[in-house]
């Protein structure tokens, strides 16, 4: 029995598809969760400006897509209606002094073996990996060594933001405390989004850090990850517990806040408003701070129009960072 006669009749038939597939306790809670959306709380955020830096490097990200598609709106949103241009992102930055920064290492070449052991339900939704192109290759059709990367720049640990990992034996995996015990406590092939198994060779490569600096772009605490201001993290928490921003600054005053996966699509902050269902009662493994979150990135995004918000699902986000491009020849 799949607990498919618990879905009200109005669901949208992807709905229906996702929660039939699911075992019957997580198939019951999607359907009570679905019943109404969960109210966006009121985030006060004052604009204080951030201490000036002098003398930083013009750097500017670039895009890899290793996959894209189009999906319902409804499924990323509460109430979206229309198409999600999803797309797979990871951004490739050259640092002066760092050398080469991956923010999301994405998913590597053993997409499709990661999703074999999957179960069921989760491939149902996810699909088997036939149109995924690995970071590996990726960087390799953009004549850049694997080898090369020197820092890999975690927005959370969920399975298609961590396989590539195992692609880039010299990074120092980059991650909000909180984020490494969530990925220790892990169980299953399949656990609240992320998979054990891509991490098993990998624990040496994390590099935890703490939110030890000022408030920032209204932010209550930040991590200056270098030193230098280039890249800032941020806290995000409420999709996972070590959710995390990061806001890269250039020397030419542009400045961008790649967010993950605290909202799918725009609207999402726009709005704002929460994830479809059952997608939050998946993904979202605290609900109550993702509506926090939600709400501090809407007051920000009003505050700030200069810090430009990049989600890493949304085509529609990415103000002006171009492909990634191999080199002239």
């Amino acid at each position: 029995m799949t607990g498919g006669s618990a879905l009200p009749p109005s669901r949208a038939p992807w709905q229906e598809a996702a929660v039939r597939t699911l075992p019957r306790p997580l198939a019951l809670l999607a359907a009570l969760l679905t019943a109404c959306a969960p109210a966006i709380p009121t985030v006060r955020v004052e604009r204080t400006e951030p201490p000036p830096v002098a003398g930083l490097p013009v750097i500017r990200p670039c895009l890899i897509e290793q996959d894209h598609g189009e999906k319902p709106l409804g499924l990323a949103v509460d109430g979206g209606e229309g198409a999600w241009p999803q797309i797979f992102s990871s951004f490739v930055l050259r640092h002066p002094r760092e050398g080469i920064v991956l923010i999301e290492p994405g998913l590597g070449r053993d997409v499709r073996r990661d999703l074999a052991a999957a179960p069921p339900w989760f491939r149902l939704v996810m699909g088997e990996g036939e149109t995924i192109r690995p970071i590996s290759s990726e960087l390799r059709r953009l004549g850049i060594p694997a080898s090369s990367v020197q820092h890999a720049l975690l927005t959370h640990g969920h399975w298609d933001h961590v396989g590539g990992l195992r692609d880039l034996p010299a990074a120092r995996a980059h991650l909000a405390e909180a984020e490494q015990r969530f990925l220790r406590e892990l169980r299953g092939v399949v656990d609240r989004g992320a998979m054990k198994r891509q991490l098993e060779r990998e624990w040496g490569k994390l590099q935890p850090f703490s939110f030890d600096g000022p408030a920032r772009w209204g932010f209550p605490a930040t991590h200056d990850l270098f030193g230098d201001g280039t890249i800032v993290a941020v806290p995000l928490p409420g999709h996972t517990p070590g959710s995390t921003g990061y806001v890269v600054s250039s020397g030419d005053g542009a400045r961008w806040l790649f967010v993950g996966d605290a909202a799918w699509v725009k609207e999402g902050i726009e709005r704002p408003a929460h994830k479809g269902s059952p997608a939050r009662a998946l993904v979202d493994g605290d609900v109550g701070s993702t509506g926090e979150t939600l709400a501090r990135l809407h007051e920000i995004s009003k505050l700030y129009p200069e810090l430009k918000l990049v989600l890493s699902h949304d085509a529609r986000t990415l103000h002006g960072i171009a492909p990634c491009e191999p080199p002239a020849r």
